[in-house]
């Protein structure tokens, strides 16, 4: 794999031939299960997307998405396969036809191979498009609200993995499912190596010791984050790092969860400073407000259901500490709190607050976890990994999803309402004709109008979420979100799949 091309191409089918190769490995394999498909279209995609390591970087791993590809969602390149012509077409009109035409085809091939724009539209029923495509009722397609099983991932390493899809495979057979994922892995490696031998070539031209040091310690992390599972918080912080980068996931999980161990550990026993552990997390924490996602990036700290709850507290303060003095809109640092908890957290929070930073968020476990547990049906076991995604929306950690999520305008509803289902900005027919504001007599009809509109969009997201899962799940496995995911491996199948990641008793 050729990571870091740094080439200027010239002409634009030499610029966008990243995106022509990538939908050639998708022909290539378009009628293969779709679990080795995917392996084979990262194996082209992230041949171009990781970008080399730049001065300051603790640790490694920077990426750019391209107009054609695979992902989760917008915030990570697009939602799984997905094509943006609008990002393609400017300035084509210039060009020989010949240097024009392949591109041309490719923006046409992913009209209807595109996962969302192309395969979910078509099977859409059109009344339920229709009502799912305007101002009132709008969804968008994606696997948002992944949260991966870091502290598993960090725990039993990329080897570990690899065992327990071979144990998957000796318990439920050949399936193809495995063979993509051990496929996944050899890719993260690959990437992992690149790395590694990129931070070592920068080691030697490194024009004082302090940057020196740092990339040697860059590289031997890399190098044994390859072949083992971590022993230290920068090999712990640098395998959690790339997963993340690789897997497509815009959000980190519990980290005082799966890094306190390591931190205190490390600190205890003297190899590690309170000061270079702070160093090492500015570090991820610019990394993480570099990578832009605006309305993800959340890590979580705090919260009841920790198992080294003491060990936990002590990194929730450093990470605290790293967001008060990296100031960004990432990571969007979420605290959540409970009756009992360290006090030493909620007056840093306070403080923080005081000093007008914007984070940390609070949540109020004593009131959550109940709400979760009745919200989701599931036992206080379960609901004390609630984590808040994105807008706010709850998921359980490594176990449910936030998406394909979609908006619901309420205002709008009600104007549609008044005026025969019409949206007076448009003139375009939106809603349901249930008459307008002269036919109801009394504020019970307009009410009763207006549940009726109200009642019809969510149906009608309902049918569309349904039929998206199903496009997804066929288009799909998902494989390193599907690894890190409860009993995906264990039951042979990807977290797109209905049965999988939501066995909870």
């Amino acid at each position: 794999m050729a990571l870091f091309d740094s080439t200027n191409p010239t002409t634009h089918t030499e610029k966008f031939s990243a995106e022509l190769a990538f939908t050639d490995t998708y022909r290539q394999h378009i009628h293969e299960h779709p679990a080795i498909r995917e392996a084979h279209c990262l194996c082209a995609q992230f041949e171009h997307l990781f970008d080399p390591i730049r001065p300051g970087d603790l640790f490694a791993g920077r990426t750019h998405y391209l107009p054609v590809g695979f992902g989760l969602e917008d915030a990570a390149g697009g939602p799984v396969y997905y094509c943006y012509d609008a990002r393609i077409l400017p300035g084509l009109e210039s060009l020989p036809k010949e240097e024009r035409q392949p591109i041309l085809e490719m923006i046409d091939f992913w009209q209807t191979e595109a996962t969302i724009a192309g395969k979910l539209v078509r099977r859409l029923p059109p009344e339920v498009l229709k009502a799912t495509s305007n101002h009132i009722a709008e969804m968008m397609g994606r696997l948002s609200g992944t949260l991966l099983d870091y502290e598993k991932l960090n725990r039993i390493g990329l080897p570990g993995l690899r065992s327990e899809i071979q144990a998957g495979r000796i318990q439920n057979g050949d399936l193809p499912l495995y063979t993509a994922m051990e496929m996944a892995l050899d890719l993260l490696i690959e990437v992992i190596n690149s790395y590694a031998k990129q931070a070592l070539a920068l080691a030697a031209t490194a024009k004082d010791e302090l940057l020196e040091r740092d990339f040697l310690e860059m590289a031997a992390a890399l190098e044994a984050i390859s072949v083992r599972p971590p022993r230290t918080l920068r090999e712990a912080t640098q395998l959690t790092w790339l997963y993340t980068m690789i897997s497509g996931t815009v959000n980190y999980g519990r980290m005082d969860v799966y890094l306190g161990g390591f931190y205190a550990a490390e600190v205890d026993s003297g190899s590690l400073s309170e000061a270079e552990a702070l160093r090492l997390m500015q570090s991820l924490w610019q990394l993480i407000a570099d990578r832009k996602t605006t309305f993800n990036g959340r890590v979580f700290i705090g919260g009841q259901g920790r198992p080294d709850e003491a060990s936990a507290d002590r990194f929730a303060l450093l990470a605290m500490e790293a967001t008060r003095t990296v100031i960004e809109i990432e990571p969007q640092l979420t605290l959540r709190f409970y009756k009992g908890m360290n006090p030493a957290l909620m007056a840093k929070a306070l403080d923080m607050l005081g000093e007008g930073r914007t984070f940390p968020m609070l949540f109020n476990d004593d009131v959550n976890i109940p709400a979760v547990e009745t919200g989701f049906g599931v036992p206080a076991e379960y609901a004390e990994q609630y984590l808040p995604y994105g807008c706010g929306e709850y998921c359980l950690d490594h176990i449910s999803f936030g998406s394909p999520n979609c908006s619901l305008n309420l205002l709008k509803a009600l104007e549609s309402v008044l005026h025969h289902g019409v949206d007076v900005l448009t003139g375009e027919q939106i809603g349901l004709d249930l008459g307008s504001l002269e036919n109801f007599a009394t504020f019970g009809d307009l009410l009763a109008a207006y549940k009726r509109q109200v009642e019809f969009s969510v149906e009608a997201l309902a049918d569309r979420h349904r039929v998206e899962y199903q496009v997804e799940d066929e288009a799909a496995a998902f494989l390193f979100a599907s690894m890190l995911y409860n009993d995906c491996i264990a039951r042979g199948k990807s977290s797109s799949a209905a049965e999988c990641g939501s066995k909870v008793a």
